[in-house]
């Protein structure tokens, strides 16, 4: 360790503070010398089993419990302890390697289906595991899967109730799956913890529009733009929704406002292509399909409505 006395550790202990402000990690299990919970939850899985006698794998089974029950351990990475290892032992002249072989037959008595280097992470850490599952939630997202991205981000979830990322696959997952008020829950969660999350509030939006709550979906996706004026995406949303409200003349506007900083972007020219063939100005529509396919020659969309206009 880098002190040797009382004052270099309240030195040290004071740079992990601040070096490691408001970070919290989770975990699977939590070492037994320094654990903070409430006494209501100690007293609802029943604290620690005395079957361990005075110590080893009595917090592992603690932890476990803890977890069944559906809460989340998480390590204060802020928080500095230093701790004298196994007083307890030699105080009470107990061989502590002798112990530590009777209480992990206990242990694997107790939790036989448990995988204990996975436990204590010295195998598929959280750390590891979680990018993977998000990865993979999101490729199912991509996919059409929703009920298995969903599964993938609650896996999360349930180890890290305080990971953005989750939160919002989830909230995609659900809404895809029409279940738009936990979609909404899981956003506000969200924004609850990070209140600039532009995203959060553009998908929102979203949803709360699709229930034909034009006028509140519309603020949350001002909101949005106003987090982040470069989200294409909120800003598209906006302008759909000002046509929604038949405000044509300002949707269109947002729409040649978004290309004008964005002139490659598909989803514009195509939208203004669309907007142009419904209301029957072929030339303009013929000049915004020629805009998609220099840019995607293979565009099927832009296409269909080359050809439609050529023969009308």
């Amino acid at each position: 360790m880098p002190y040797k006395d009382n004052a270099g550790f309240f030195k040290f202990a004071e740079s992990i503070s601040r070096q490691n402000a408001n970070r919290l990690t989770p975990r699977r299990r939590l070492a037994g010398f320094a654990v903070l919970l409430e006494k209501s939850l100690y007293d609802e899985v029943g604290g620690f089993d005395t079957t361990f006698g005075v110590g080893n794998f009595e917090d592992d089974d603690l932890s476990l419990r803890i977890r069944e029950k559906g809460y989340a351990l998480m390590v204060d990475e802020s928080v500095l302890l230093h701790h004298y290892g196994s007083q307890t032992f030699k105080a009470n002249k107990i061989e502590y390697a002798e112990n530590l072989k009777e209480r992990l037959k206990l242990f694997h008595q107790k939790w036989p289906s448990v995988d204990y280097e996975e436990l204590i992470e010295l195998r598929n850490g959280l750390h590891e595991y979680h990018p993977y599952l998000i990865k993979r939630g999101t490729a199912l997202l991509a996919e059409g899967d929703f009920a298995q991205a969903e599964t993938m981000f609650l896996s999360v979830h349930k180890d890290n109730p305080l990971d953005t990322e989750a939160l919002f696959g989830l909230a995609l997952s659900t809404q895809n799956l029409g279940q738009n008020e936990t979609a909404l829950a899981y956003l506000q969660r969200l924004i609850k913890l990070n209140p600039n999350d532009a995203a959060a509030y553009n998908q929102s939006g979203i949803i709360v529009a699709g229930t034909g709550d034009l006028k509140n979906g519309q603020i949350l996706i001002k909101k949005a733009i106003e987090l982040d004026p470069m989200l294409v995406d909120a800003q598209r949303n906006f302008a759909e929704i000002l046509l929604m409200q038949e405000d044509y003349t300002n949707g269109v506007k947002t729409y040649l406002t978004i290309l004008e900083h964005h002139p490659d972007d598909i989803q514009s020219l195509l939208r203004m292509a669309q907007l142009h063939a419904e209301a029957g100005n072929v030339t303009e529509v013929l000049s915004w399909s020629e805009r998609v396919l220099a840019i995607e020659p293979e565009n099927s969309e832009a296409m269909e409505m080359k050809q439609a206009a050529t023969v009308s």
